[in-house]
């Protein structure tokens, strides 16, 4: 069983992050992404996926999710 990983975050080093886990890790998979820019995170979820979530909140309290990245700029964490 694979650990389901959400994604905050879907910029450059979030991008990074969930293309080493769908392609060079193994036991994981992207389940779910969120961002500021709805459309770069609907890209990113149609090419891996995953559903889009309207916020952090909703992507971490989804029962998709068994850990969280938070990829989102610093203020935001």
């Amino acid at each position: 069983m694979a650990l389901k990983v959400g994604v905050i975050g879907t910029g450059m080093i979030g991008q990074d992050h969930i293309r080493r886990i769908s392609e060079v890790l193994s036991g994981a998979v992207v389940t779910a992404v969120t961002d500021a820019d709805k459309a770069r995170a609907q890209s990113v979820a149609d090419s891996r996926g995953a559903k889009v979530y309207d916020d952090a909140a909703s992507l971490i309290a989804s029962d998709e999710v068994d850990a969280v990245l938070v990829c989102s700029w610093g203020p935001a964490h």
